[in-house]
């Protein structure tokens, strides 16, 4: 039971402990738990913005100040590896293991 017991709550807290990690132009300015609902504002330099909302688990782009908008349209990202990325703002978004 002890090993049952244990193997449950180590699951618990690496479930827990997923992160979104954010950069911009390849420097890691904020990491926040992929399990609290979260809206930030990413400033990326000379005026560029990308609005990042992370809520019920998943993490996207609402908007973005980029021409094409292709990080906006990449959708919702929630597992660990998955990313989002602007490039004419240098901003990346990943799902990231524990911190």
């Amino acid at each position: 039971r002890r090993c049952c017991l244990l193997f449950a709550g180590r699951e618990f807290f690496a479930a827990g402990a997923v992160m979104v990690s954010v950069s911009v132009d390849g420097t890691e300015i904020m990491t926040l738990d992929l399990n609290r609902n979260d809206d930030i504002v990413i400033e990326s330099g000379n005026g560029q913005t990308n609005h990042l909302i992370i809520e019920d688990g998943k993490a996207f782009l609402t908007e973005a100040s980029c021409p094409d908008k292709l990080c906006v349209r990449q959708g919702a990202i929630s597992e660990t590896g998955q990313s989002i990325v602007c490039l004419p703002n240098r901003v990346i978004v990943t799902i990231v293991g524990t911190k």
